[in-house]
């Protein structure tokens, strides 16, 4: 089993069962320090019984005061990370460049760029400052929003094919408006911001729209996208999501999601974080406004755009109308509560500005934002703490079979889902198996079969 520090650290490896009725459903296999880069560590299948995955234990080290641990000059409007344990670009980090050569820049988990010219280079409306504009993952590929109206909506960047971008939403785009109709109907416009929620079939996508149904109408909607790569019908909205459009009149909106809740965020100028037109709301994801900055932070006066809100929602950080970010935890239940932790200065270091657009945590708690000086990272005051990394769902550890039933081959039986291992621990393919007992893998639980 093999992974990857980005620093040397202390580390617990361990795997954890596959099978509910396994005696031991999590076994450690080291416990000790680790090396920056690539490290590895044996298991002896004979040692244990079942099926297992695996999964490594990263202990944080205490961190007193807000500092940067990388900086880089890319002008940057927009950041995301691949949090996807499952794909083959699992903690790529997108950074959308929005000056000179506008695209996508990329680094690795280790802060190393994959690319010095942007990929999608010369795609993008430069008359305008935010396009590209804010990103957002749907599982190994990229959502880019554009905020313009000549080109304006969302677009689809496979990570394999850094050349080509696809049309996020079906039909075509009125260049005076940004409207995108489809089979004589609006379904988008102008997209200033959007979040993915769920998976598979129940993949969802909410989005503040700025031409849909119609050109700057500002609308908070849903978008039920399943398993498609593109949007081809309208969104749904609402009347809580129309409700709380009211609010958001400035237009250019973040959308952030979590399991508990939503932020909304907007621009708004000094002394201008009003009720009626807050910096932010935070709400349910059906839309019951539970927290306004506008009448509930009298710290806050104003703010740049620029939000981030932890994958669990415990944490919460937005940028004022100057340079300062405020950090913050949220509680949920069982009333919400929001307490501003302290602040600091994103000029600490030199080399930004005020003009934060994005912003985002990974899942050791450090916070990626996407400046109009730079691309910064900032590790955040903590404790001591552990962040885990799971592997890859398919990543199977073996033990011995010794009870598993011997069963005949059914090509009927969930094949798609199935992953075969041969008597060894390797795993083999399931095409033109020859003749022997292989270990059979679906969901977790596994059987020997036999092939005739």
């Amino acid at each position: 089993m093999s992974f990857q520090l980005t620093d040397d650290a202390h580390a617990t490896v361990r795997l954890v069962t596959l099978q509910s009725s396994s005696e031991n459903p999590v076994i450690e296999i080291a416990n000790t320090d680790f090396t920056k880069g690539l490290n590895s560590v044996v298991v002896d299948g004979k040692t244990i019984s079942g099926v297992y995955t695996w999964e490594v234990v990263v202990d944080n080290k205490t961190v007193p005061a807000p500092t940067t641990i990388f900086n880089s000059d890319v002008v940057s409007s927009g950041v995301a990370i691949n949090l996807d344990t499952d794909s083959p670009n699992f903690g790529t980090i997108y950074v959308s460049q929005k000056d000179g050569q506008r695209g996508i820049r990329a680094f690795n988990p280790a802060f190393e760029a994959y690319n010095t010219t942007p990929w999608l280079a010369g795609m993008w409306d430069t008359s305008v400052g935010a396009s590209p504009w804010r990103l957002a993952m749907l599982n190994d590929n990229l959502l880019i929003t554009d905020w313009g109206d000549a080109q304006g909506g969302i677009y689809l960047f496979d990570p394999e094919n850094t050349a080509a971008r696809s049309n996020f939403f079906a039909g075509t785009c009125n260049p005076a408006s940004g409207e995108w109709t489809y089979e004589g109907k609006v379904i988008g416009g102008s997209t200033s911001g959007l979040s993915v929620r769920g998976k598979g079939e129940e993949t969802t996508i909410i989005s503040f729209q700025e031409d849909w149904p119609s050109n700057y109408s500002l609308n908070l909607v849903t978008y039920n996208l399943g398993t498609a790569t593109q949007i081809t019908e309208a969104p749904t909205q609402s009347d809580k999501f129309k409700s709380v459009s009211g609010y958001l009149v400035n237009g250019n909106v973040e959308v952030l999601t979590c399991d508990k809740g939503m932020v909304l965020g907007q621009v708004r100028g000094g002394g201008n974080n009003s009720k009626g037109v807050p910096s932010f709301l935070i709400t349910s994801l059906e839309g019951d406004i539970l927290f306004n900055s506008g009448e509930s932070m009298e710290t806050l006066t104003g703010s740049v755009g620029c939000f981030a809100l932890s994958a669990d929602g415990s944490i919460f950080c937005v940028q004022d109308d100057g340079n300062n970010i405020h950090v913050c935890s949220l509680e949920w239940e069982p009333e919400f509560k929001l307490t501003e932790l302290y602040t600091f200065n994103v000029l600490m270091d030199g080399g930004m500005d005020r003009n934060s657009y994005q912003a985002t945590f990974d899942p050791a708690g450090n916070l990626y934002v996407a400046n109009r000086s730079s691309f910064r990272v900032f590790s955040l005051p903590r404790e001591a703490s552990q962040a885990t990394t799971q592997a890859p769902t398919t990543a199977h550890i073996l033990g011995s079979f010794d009870g598993v039933e011997n069963i005949t081959i059914d090509a009927s039986d969930n094949e798609e889902a199935a992953v075969y291992y041969n008597l060894q621990g390797v795993r083999v393919s399931s095409d033109n198996l020859t003749t022997g007992i292989y270990v059979k893998v679906v969901q977790g639980k596994a059987t020997k079969v036999l092939v005739k």
